[in-house]
């Protein structure tokens, strides 16, 4: 007997069930929006937090380098030498110098007309003490040193300082002026000269010390000569042997050269008796005529100076002085802020290669103010003053510049180089790669 009152069950297929979902009740669409709604507004208020956070960081970050490229000593300086023109052409001298008077009067006169310039001096490695130096149509005439104050951190690596003038001096015509070493003799000295027969320029042999029995006849003259140690002196052809020589002296640009080659010093010596007329010439270190000036008592083979100067030495020194000034404004690309580019012609552990190795590693250079540089990079080029010591040494005055345009304050800055560079052939012996190449000694700015 069938039970009328069984429920019924409706069967439903799958397929009808995945046709037909359950429709959800409006409870729970109206929770799942609000859901999302909550989520994206959250994520739009944390995208504006961090947006805000991160205008606030770059505001922050162009003030404070703004403040550091600000308080950098060059700044100060441009205001000091501002002032000085200024009162310069006002007729006076700073009183800062100390001049007055008839002193004052002679060093304006001696100034009048001249072009002004400054520049950091190439030898102030100091950051918290810098030194600068002014020019008059490139000559050195006085010398201003800062002292950093007020020390203030950003970034916690960054350091800012105030500058106050710690020291001025003036330098034309004064007994701190800075000017080229004289060689002056140590003694008395003099020299033999051996002719063909085994006799001297004195009249005696080798060996025989009474040279007043045999003086050339007629009239004649003690004649001093100063000529680099490596050349020869010669009087009517006939080889001059140097007796008793000066110590060897140097100039200041063979520094930094001395330790890493050996270079002939200039000696000083004295020929006794050479009769009136005597033809005098001199050879270099190759055997080559040397340039001389010649006096009646006197003759002096400095190095030689010429601006008659070989396309071959004006490429090698103008490419490694310009590589290192990109160096320093951190306008070279690659590794390491581009030193290996610069490294090559350094010479390993010098002052230079350490002075460019703190530089590309430590935290300053990062720092550099962003800018662009101009096309070409390079403007007013000079190539003069070519120097030759002997063939693996010469030194060379270089002066250009370059305009930066400054990303952050929109100024066009002058970067701007006067120096007389040395340089060396020479190969370094601890890489044992036999490399023998030019490098950079030195460079003494003007």
């Amino acid at each position: 007997m069938e039970d009328n009152n069984k429920p019924e069950i409706e069967v439903i297929s799958v397929k009808e069930k995945r046709q037909n979902p359950p429709l959800k009740d409006k409870a729970s669409v109206r929770k799942t929006k609000n859901s999302w709604r909550r989520f994206w507004i959250g994520t739009a208020i944390y995208g504006g937090v961090l947006l805000v956070l991160f205008i606030a960081f770059q505001i922050y970050t162009n003030v404070s380098l703004r403040k550091y490229e600000d308080s950098q000593s060059v700044y100060a300086m441009q205001k000091f030498f501002d002032a000085f023109v200024e009162k310069v052409g006002n007729g006076f001298l700073p009183e800062e110098f100390g001049l007055t008077g008839t002193k004052e009067a002679e060093e304006l006169e001696y100034i009048k007309g001249k072009k002004l310039t400054f520049d950091k001096d190439e030898k102030s490695y100091s950051s918290e003490n810098p030194e600068y130096a002014i020019f008059a149509n490139n000559e050195k005439i006085a010398k201003v040193k800062y002292a950093g104050v007020n020390e203030k951190v950003l970034f916690a690596i960054l350091t800012t300082l105030d500058w106050e003038v710690e020291k001025v001096e003036w330098l034309h015509g004064t007994e701190t002026a800075e000017t080229d070493p004289v060689t002056k003799p140590t003694s008395d000295p003099k020299v033999i000269i051996i002719n063909p027969d085994g006799t001297t320029q004195e009249g005696t042999k080798p060996g025989e010390t009474n040279p007043e029995e045999t003086k050339p006849a007629g009239k004649t003259r003690d004649v001093t000569f100063t000529m680099p140690a490596s050349y020869t002196a010669y009087i009517d052809d006939v080889p001059v042997v140097p007796e008793n020589p000066s110590d060897p002296v140097y100039p200041d640009e063979l520094t930094y050269v001395l330790p890493y080659i050996p270079v002939a010093g200039l000696i000083t010596f004295t020929v006794k008796d050479v009769k009136e007329g005597a033809h005098i010439s001199m050879t270099d270190h190759n055997g080559d005529f040397a340039w001389f000036e010649e006096t009646e008592t006197s003759v002096n083979a400095d190095y030689l100076l010429t601006n008659d100067i070989p396309q071959s030495y004006k490429d090698v020194a103008l490419n490694i002085a310009q590589t290192w000034s990109l160096f320093m404004t951190d306008d070279i690309k690659g590794n390491g802020h581009g030193f290996g580019q610069v490294a090559q012609y350094l010479i390993k552990d010098s002052d230079y290669y350490k002075r460019a190795y703190d530089w590309a590693t430590q935290v300053d250079i990062t720092f550099t103010s962003p800018h662009t540089l101009f096309d070409p990079i390079f403007k007013d080029v000079v190539v003069d003053q070519l120097k030759v010591y002997q063939g693996d040494c010469f030194s060379i005055h270089i002066s250009f510049s370059k305009d930066m345009l400054l990303t952050l304050r929109g100024d066009v800055v002058n970067d701007a180089t006067d120096a007389t560079y040395v340089f060396i052939y020479y190969d370094d012996p601890s890489d044992g790669a036999g490399n023998p190449h030019w490098v950079l000694a030195d460079m003494i700015s003007k």
